[in-house]
C-alpha cells in the first residue's frame, strides 16, 4: 500500500481531524474538480474538492459557469480518483508544484493566493465547476493528446478557454484525433476546421482575420505537416510550417 508519512507533507497540505458531513457539505460548500498527478504510476487523476476558502468565482467576464476556470485560497479534497477505472487513489500531487500533495480528507492551502479575483492566472489552487473542462484540461506536458493515447481513449473532446467559452472540439478514436475538428477564436467564432486520420492532420481550413501564429500547434501535434486550402479551395501550401 502506497501512503505518505504526515510529517513529510508540505505545508500547504493540513490534516484535517475526521470532520463530519454537517460541516463539509455540498449546501455549504462549491464542488471543485481539478486534474493532478499520482506519482506511483506517473498516471493523472481526478481530485474532488469542496472550496472552503476565499476564490474568484466572482470575477468578470465570465461566459459559462459552469465551464470557466477558477482559483480559491483553500479547499478540502473529498476524494481522488483514477480517471479511467474510478478507482480511489491515496494521493496525488500538482502539476505545478510537486511538494503540493492533495490527499482525501485533508484541507490544502495556498497561503500566496493572489486577492485581485480579476487576475485569473494569479496565484491559488485552479479548478473547475464540472468535470468536463477538469478532463479535457491541457497542462503543459500533460496535454490531453498524450493522456488519450496511453488510455486510448475514444470518444469526444472539447477544451475551453478560461471563461468557460469553447476553444475547440472533435472525437478521438483509439486514442488519436480523428475526423473533423472545430476551433474557435476567443470571441467564440470559428477559426478553422482540421481533418484528423489515425491521429494525423490530413488537412485545414482556416478563416478569415486569422491573426494568431498557429504554427507550433501543427509542430506539437504530430509533427508530420500537413495541407492548408483557403476560402477558394485551392492548394496553398503542403507539408511543416
Amino acid at each position: 500500500m502506497n501512503t505518505i508519512n504526515p510529517n513529510h507533507l508540505h505545508s500547504f497540505t493540513r490534516i484535517v481531524p475526521t470532520i463530519k458531513s454537517a460541516d463539509v457539505s455540498e449546501q455549504n460548500y462549491t464542488r471543485g474538480y481539478k486534474k493532478a498527478i499520482y506519482t506511483v504510476t506517473g498516471e493523472e487523476v481526478m481530485v474532488i474538492l469542496l472550496i472552503t476558502g476565499h476564490n474568484n468565482e466572482g470575477r468578470a467576464g465570465i461566459f459559462n459557469e459552469k465551464y470557466a476556470k477558477y482559483r480559491c485560497s483553500k479547499a478540502f479534497v473529498v476524494s481522488i480518483k483514477d480517471m479511467k477505472n474510478k478507482t480511489h487513489i491515496p494521493f496525488a500531487v500538482s502539476f505545478y508544484n510537486p511538494s503540493f500533495i492533495y490527499m482525501p480528507r485533508t484541507e490544502i492551502e495556498d497561503p500566496s493566493y493572489d486577492p485581485d479575483i480579476n487576475n485569473i492566472y494569479g496565484s491559488g489552487i485552479y479548478y473547475y465547476k464540472s468535470k468536463i473542462p477538469a478532463f479535457f484540461c491541457n497542462y503543459g506536458k500533460y496535454r490531453f493528446d498524450y493522456y488519450a493515447l496511453r488510455i486510448g481513449y475514444n470518444g469526444n473532446c472539447i477544451e475551453f478557454y478560461s471563461d468557460g467559452k469553447t476553444a475547440a472540439c472533435g472525437e478521438y478514436m483509439d486514442g488519436k484525433r480523428c475526423g473533423i475538428w472545430k476551433l474557435f477564436y476567443t470571441g467564440g467564432d470559428l477559426h478553422g476546421i482540421e481533418f484528423y486520420s489515425n491521429g494525423m492532420p490530413i488537412c485545414c481550413k482556416r478563416y478569415p482575420n486569422d491573426d494568431v501564429d498557429m504554427s507550433h500547434i501543427w509542430e506539437d501535434k504530430c509533427q508530420y505537416g500537413f495541407i492548408v486550402y483557403k476560402d477558394d479551395n485551392k492548394l496553398h501550401s503542403f507539408g511543416k510550417s
